[in-house]
């Protein structure tokens, strides 16, 4: 037979327009009841050869928009010795051509009783692009190219009323290119895919393949300016589908699962890019010469796979994993180690410029990360190192953090420019609002906010200083401007601090106490009033010891300052006679009686002596100044800081948390 052309189609109901050219059910049902109770089962039939030649069909499916059609051509079937005799087989050997360009190709035998078949099969150059419109029901994709290759042997046969479906052989999928449909842009592709030594088998179902190459793979990952991926807006619609089927408790969702074993999975030459299209400028960043191995995957136990990786980022960077993880259940059992060297910081100024408000000018990133999950509780180590990080002129954002940037990297950068940072984290995979991009924000922000917080704490920890010094603060004598040795200490401390942090600035706030300090300036003003006292009444500085002495020169000095009524007001609370006015020295009452009154009352006169002594208010400013100036001589001259990283601000007043000492205040800045 040959020349033979076959037009079928299902149409939008789904019935084959060849239905209405075979017999009814009904009439198939009794023929076949008829022929099982003839005698005719006895009889055996056998055909020598029968052969089918340049037999041509098209076959299209309506049920789907637009109609997916497929050509066969060139068909030639040829079946040597066909017989029913039970057990016997036949030769098989059969050819066509696919839509002009695929070719397969079976030989082998078949038995017709019972119905086996074993047949080496070869399909070569099969394009998929026939296949877009099923395609279309499942995936937002649209098929660039792509060709079918598959060589190995199918095997059928049934026993005991059971079937037993299987292939093994080799499957390759070549020159495959996808697009993206909602941004019209490339989305996936590879140059081969092979499965190498694949078997494939029903009834029951199972899956093992000895290894799967991959050669020149590429993706991309796009987050779109309404902040959803590509990847879950190409796959929605088979989500949707998926969800539906999941809803029906008949559903095959909730039988076992597929059995899949995979020996390896070997990839190489891959490249992928990310971008970001919901920041301004848009961000992309380009992943290449990805080499990948991943060992022993399997559904049906708990053994975790091994997994290598590693690819170059952008034009300089590095990246790789190593790690073990139960691929078909991540959250049970996974454990990762990943770095990344030598990325760009640049690249990722839309970022910094959005969440930051200061684009980056240079730099380097590098990363060291270690994750384990087990039993859906994540643990993570994040070691963060940037090199030579500098940021521009501040912008303006919305989303940008409040805090200073600038100041949090300045104490972070060391003196080679690098900035180290160990960003812990843990959470639960079901906690209904977790987000891996939230647990290292808080992280991050944590450790940020820590290091402003108490940046001289930090400075402190740099050169092991004790948990109880602070370096914020330097403490002076009241009316003192001379360091004292602690503080000299503390200073040489901040130096060398400084010195590890070399963009960070110092500025010194000079102080005073308006109490302390005062009280100790009136003091010894007054002392030295006292004194004076003293030498003009008595003549002879020793003499000035004596009680009476000292208690008529103050009363001289309360008259010159107050009047005889305040005195005999003092007088009279400690029971003493009044005073008169006239020539001479005040006479007191100093019968040893009243001794203890008397010195009572010699300590209210000076208490008020010294309250009254005047303190200017430049001259306290002046103290502030000039402890300000101290500090920072002392910074330049013995800490070796340069004059330009120092700045002194405005004197200001303070209250001493103690009356011995008065503290100036240290700032940092960036």
């Amino acid at each position: 037979m040959g020349g033979t052309q076959v037009r079928a189609w299902l149409n939008k109901q789904g019935a084959l327009n060849w239905q209405k050219l075979f017999k009814s059910k009904k009439a198939d049902r009794k023929m076949t009841e008829s022929t099982a109770n003839s005698s005719s089962l006895s009889w055996r039939a056998a055909i020598k050869k029968i052969k089918v030649e340049n037999v041509s069909a098209s076959l299209q499916d309506r049920t789907i928009e637009p109609p997916a059609t497929l050509n066969i051509s060139d068909l030639g079937l040829q079946l040597i010795d066909v017989t029913s005799v039970p057990g016997l087989a036949s030769t098989f050997n059969l050819q066509f051509h696919l839509n002009k360009q695929g070719q397969l190709l079976a030989r082998g035998h078949v038995t017709a009783l019972p119905p086996s078949a074993d047949l080496e099969i070869h399909l070569e150059s099969l394009s998929l692009l026939p296949f877009q419109p099923y395609l279309n029901r499942f995936l937002k994709l649209k098929l660039i190219s792509g060709n079918l290759e598959a060589k190995g042997n199918v095997a059928y046969a049934q026993s005991n009323d059971a079937p037993n479906f299987q292939f093994k052989g080799d499957l390759v999928l070549q020159k495959f290119a996808a697009e993206d449909t909602l941004l019209d842009e490339r989305f996936l592709g590879w140059e081969n895919l092979k499965f190498e030594r694949v078997l494939v088998g029903l009834f029951p179902s199972r899956i093992h393949i000895d290894n799967i190459a991959l050669d020149a793979p590429y993706g991309k990952v796009t987050i779109n300016e309404n902040k959803k991926i590509n990847i879950k807006e190409v796959l929605s619609p088979l989500a949707g589908k998926k969800e539906s089927q999941s809803a029906d408790p008949s559903s095959t969702s909730a039988s076992k699962p597929l059995p899949i074993a995979i020996n390896s999975i070997r990839i190489k030459k891959g490249s992928a890019n990310f971008a970001d299209l919901s920041v301004s400028p848009k961000f992309s960043m380009g992943i290449h010469s990805l080499q990948s191995e991943i060992q022993n995957l399997s559904s049906m136990d708990q053994g975790r796979s091994s997994i290598s990786l590693e690819g170059t980022v952008e034009s300089y960077g590095e990246m790789s994993m190593t790690g073990k993880s139960n691929l078909f259940a991540l959250e049970r059992a996974t454990e990762f180690s990943a770095f990344a060297r030598n990325i760009a910081l640049p690249e990722f100024t839309p970022y910094a410029t959005e969440f930051l408000g200061y684009p980056i000018e240079k730099g380097k990133l590098s990363l060291d990360l270690t994750y384990r999950i087990k039993e859906d509780q994540i643990q993570g180590k994040n070691g963060i190192l940037l090199k030579n990080l500098d940021l521009g002129k501040k912008v303006e954002s919305p989303k940008a953090i409040d805090a200073p940037i600038k100041l949090a990297i300045g104490l972070l950068k060391d003196s080679q420019g690098k900035i180290a940072i160990q960003v812990p984290i843990e959470g639960n995979l079901n906690a209904p609002k977790f987000s891996y991009g939230h647990l290292i924000g808080e992280a991050l922000t944590g450790v940020i906010g820590k290091v402003i917080s108490s940046p001289f704490r930090l400075l402190g920890s740099l050169v092991g200083a004790k948990e109880d010094v602070d370096l914020g603060f330097i403490e002076f004598r009241p009316m003192g401007s001379k360091l004292l040795p602690p503080a000299q200490e503390k200073l040489l401390q901040l130096a060398k601090a400084l010195k590890k942090r070399p963009e960070l600035q110092l500025q010194i706030q000079g102080r005073y106490d308006p109490i302390t300090d005062s009280n100790f300036w009136k003091k010894e003003k007054f002392e030295v009033i006292l004194s004076d006292q003293l030498k003009q009444q008595s003549g002879a500085s020793d003499k000035g010891k004596n009680a009476l002495v000292r208690q008529q020169a103050l009363e001289q000095l309360y008259l010159k300052q107050f009047s005889i009524k305040s005195l005999n007001q003092q007088r009279a609370q400690y029971g003493l006679q009044p005073v008169k006015t006239g020539a001479g020295n005040v006479e007191p009452n100093n019968a040893s009686s009243l001794e203890k009154k008397l010195s009572s009352y010699r300590k209210a006169l000076e208490k008020k002596l010294i309250e009254a002594q005047p303190v200017s208010k430049n001259k306290l400013q002046q103290l502030g100044q000039e402890r300000a100036n101290a500090i920072k001589a002392y910074l330049v001259s013995k800490g070796g800081i340069q004059e330009k990283r120092l700045g002194i601000l405005q004197v200001e007043s303070t209250q001493s948390p103690a009356k011995d000492f008065v503290r100036c205040q240290l700032h940092i800045s960036s």
